[in-house]
């Protein structure tokens, strides 16, 4: 559906899959392999940052004595610059004043615009000096209050999508009730008509549980919505790393919207979509797919054939991880991540003591007041990301992007905060001091930066998966944000 729309009305970037596609483009001419393995820049870059994730590897495993530090605690420590008072009553702390390097972070920020690789770190250093500001000034704001903000500001960003593209998506309506003819939108015309379709299925699906089909088509709503925000900073921003605000899982923004005036039938439900597909969502499937998308496009790959293979591969995904899960649960292993038990732990926890708190009038009025405050929240949000929306539309030197925003309540962004501001830092001086002759001769060296990343990473998480089915152990070596 927004494939057009984004790739050639909107041009977005789409870092991530453009990076890819210069690795898998098809030689020219007699060329064996891809231009991008002839530069030598790439191979500057793959050399130096292979280097030195291998030699922090060969550290972790003991095999050399010095490590090499990407990352600087500057809070945990006794005698850290920034432990106790005032700083911890600012919003992130820990992660504030814990820079860490990641290079291929820093390579993709390298591919933005400058507007929007510095809101990616600017907008969490100053949420962090506001979050200071109003706890020492005695106001009672807390981390969820940032987080309702950032579920405010996913809503807004989601109007702004659509809005942007009001007149293609109605081109595609249009074309789907036989209206209007518009070769464009007519080929995206099975694809509105399979999400309809499988809209639907969803709404039946909590109907057939006893939910009323308002509610049903509320939360379907609520998901997809969710999800094409997640697609969009993914395919804007190029971060391969991110999500929902932290602590704002769906199904808190559903009951914080409707209360708990639901059928209790579809309470489970409820819970185990929201824990399982908006609760991580390095699992969301619609990110993954716009880059492939992305790169058949660049490659003109018969769309028919690849929606074929796009249903196929889901299919295949689907049926290897239920069973791998209920094999790992019969063995008695089960699962080693806990990060599932413990969101579903959490929203059932909620869901019990608030039933628990609404037996007195008392407790009513403060849940009352606390989803007043929520939805308050919300509302502050999402006016900020529609004021920087238009801003950003009206005003050509506007500095900010709603993006920057939207992700600074992320604990992905916690993580890699620094490295985005690396990145904007790189660029913006070699767009200063070299123009974009310099910039586009290091744009190799940033893609073999994250190509290093990858085959070095890559190397130690095959000898941990081979140690492991040898029956031996290795250490843990970590050189991703997680």
């Amino acid at each position: 559906m927004v494939r057009r729309q984004w790739i050639h009305n909107e041009r977005l970037p789409y870092p991530i899959a453009n990076v890819t596609y210069q690795l898998l483009e098809q030689p020219n001419g007699s060329q064996r392999f891809a231009a991008i393995f002839r530069n030598r820049g790439f191979w500057i870059g793959l050399s130096v940052v292979g280097a030195i994730i291998a030699w922090r590897g060969l550290y972790t495993y003991g095999f050399v004595p010095v490590d090499i530090q990407l990352s600087l605690d500057l809070y945990t420590t006794a005698d850290a610059p920034f432990a106790g008072k005032p700083w911890d009553q600012m919003y992130q702390p820990r992660w504030l004043f814990n820079p860490q390097i990641f290079f291929s972070i820093v390579a993709l920020t390298f591919f933005l615009a400058l507007d929007l690789s510095f809101s990616l770190w600017f907008f969490f250093l100053v949420t962090n000096v506001i979050f200071l500001l109003l706890r020492t000034s005695g106001v009672p704001i807390t981390g969820n209050h940032i987080a309702q903000a950032g579920v405010g500001g996913f809503f807004a960003e989601c109007l702004l999508i659509i809005w942007i593209g009001r007149q293609y998506y109605g081109r595609v309506v249009m074309a789907a009730l036989g209206i209007r003819k518009n070769p464009e939108a007519a080929a995206a015309v099975p694809y509105l008509w399979a999400l309809l379709g499988g809209c639907f299925c969803m709404v039946a699906f909590f109907v057939a549980l006893g939910s009323p089909i308002g509610l049903s088509i509320l939360i379907v709503l609520l998901f997809l919505g969710f999800f094409l925000v997640l697609a969009r900073i993914v395919a804007e921003a190029g971060v391969p790393y991110i999500g929902v605000p932290t602590g704002a899982f769906l199904n808190s923004v559903f009951f914080s919207v409707v209360g708990f005036g639901i059928p209790i039938a579809m309470l489970m439900p409820l819970t185990v979509i929201g824990m399982t597909l908006l609760a991580d969502s390095r699992e969301a499937i619609l990110p993954y797919a716009v880059n492939a998308d992305y790169i058949a496009e660049q490659a003109k790959a018969p769309r028919k054939r690849l929606t074929g293979v796009f249903l196929t591969a889901a299919l295949i995904g689907i049926v290897i991880s239920l069973a791998t899960m209920v094999y790992l649960s019969y063995t008695g292993s089960g699962h080693p991540d806990g990060y599932g038990r413990h969101v579903l732990n959490s929203e059932l926890s909620g869901i019990a003591s608030y039933a628990e708190a609404m037996n007195t009038e008392s407790s009513q009025a403060i849940a009352e007041s606390r989803r007043n405050q929520t939805l308050l929240s919300y509302g502050i949000g999402g006016v900020f990301v529609l004021l920087l929306g238009a801003a950003r539309m009206m005003l050509a030197w506007w500095p900010f992007h709603p993006i920057g925003y939207l992700a600074s309540a992320t604990y992905a962004t916690w993580n890699i905060w620094f490295s985005f501001f690396l990145g904007w830092l790189f660029k913006a001086i070699v767009m200063r001091y070299g123009g974009s002759g310099l910039y586009k001769q290091l744009k190799p060296v940033a893609i073999g930066m994250i190509a290093g990343e990858a085959l070095a990473g890559g190397t130690f998480m095959l000898i941990k998966i081979m140690a492991y089915m040898a029956g031996g152990q290795v250490p843990d070596f970590r050189f991703l944000p997680g």
